[in-house]
């Protein structure tokens, strides 16, 4: 099955007790205060599916999260009905993800809901703290030809922290 990826929003009083093997990040931009990451080899289900994402696709400088760069940028999104996933997929890992490298998100993964087939996240390092504000990145930032077919459900720039 892959690499399986768990987010859970946490309260500032659950980030002190977490499991080792969960990274923990502050949230500097977009909805909740605290977010933990948990990273596991997919085999089999697991036991609460509605909060999971299975990678499917990660670029050649891509790193789990527990060895993130400071600062992460994460989306989630939906993707109507009447787009063509294919071609999607297609332009987001070989057009997209390489075109905004270059401006400052790094190592791009991609991550399918596993309870919704049509919801993706995915997240970057990003090369400093106000990549998102950047000319470059404005240039290559959006959906293209898929935006009218794309719901923006959360964007969020994370700190991760060390314990």
């Amino acid at each position: 099955m892959g690499t399986l990826l768990r987010l859970t929003d946490l309260a500032a009083g659950d980030a002190v007790r977490l499991p080792a093997e969960e990274t923990l990040f502050r949230v500097l931009e977009g909805p909740g205060s605290w977010l933990s990451a948990l990273e596991v080899d997919g085999e089999g289900q697991p036991d609460n599916g509605s909060a999971w994402f299975q990678e499917i696709f990660a670029a050649p400088d891509a790193r789990p999260l527990a060895d993130s760069a400071r600062y992460l940028f994460k989306i989630e999104i939906d993707v109507h009905d009447d787009v063509d996933l294919d071609a999607f997929h297609e332009w987001y890992n070989g057009t997209h993800v390489p075109e905004v490298n270059p401006a400052g998100l790094l190592g791009g993964r991609r991550f399918r809901a596993l309870s919704h087939e049509r919801r993706f996240l995915a997240t970057y390092d990003l090369a400093h703290r106000h990549v998102m504000e950047s000319d470059a990145l404005a240039r290559v930032r959006g959906f293209a030809q898929f935006t009218d077919g794309v719901t923006i459900r959360h964007r969020s720039i994370l700190e991760r922290t060390s314990r």
